[in-house]
């Protein structure tokens, strides 16, 4: 799979913007921060992160846990892990989608 030239100077060029990469970094943080404060006043704990999603324990069969929020129109990743904990993985997104996501789990939670 080849880039184009064109494409990869375009990604350079959007690398060197450091403003824009900095509002983006700020924007981020905002979301992810936003979704911890989230979890917390529902009464959920979660790992903290430093990549572009966070996980944390659901109270739910993982799988109704996610078919629940996609009904509400938010998409999640579970998992059962150490043998019975159910997992959800959420991906950071801008604020209107993490307020989205906080509108379903909060019906859920």
């Amino acid at each position: 799979m080849s880039i184009s030239a064109t494409s990869l100077q375009a990604a350079i060029a959007s690398y060197q913007d450091k403003e824009f990469l900095q509002g983006a970094l700020k924007k981020t943080l905002a979301s992810r921060d936003y979704l911890y404060e989230v979890l917390k006043k529902e009464g959920y704990t979660y790992i903290p992160s430093n990549a572009n999603f966070v996980m944390f324990p659901v109270k739910m069969d993982g799988k109704q846990f996610a078919d629940e929020m996609m009904k509400r129109g938010v998409g999640v990743r579970f998992w059962t892990l150490a043998g019975s904990q159910k997992w959800c993985r959420v991906s950071i997104g801008r604020m209107d989608e993490m307020e989205a996501f906080a509108a379903a789990f909060k019906e859920l939670s």
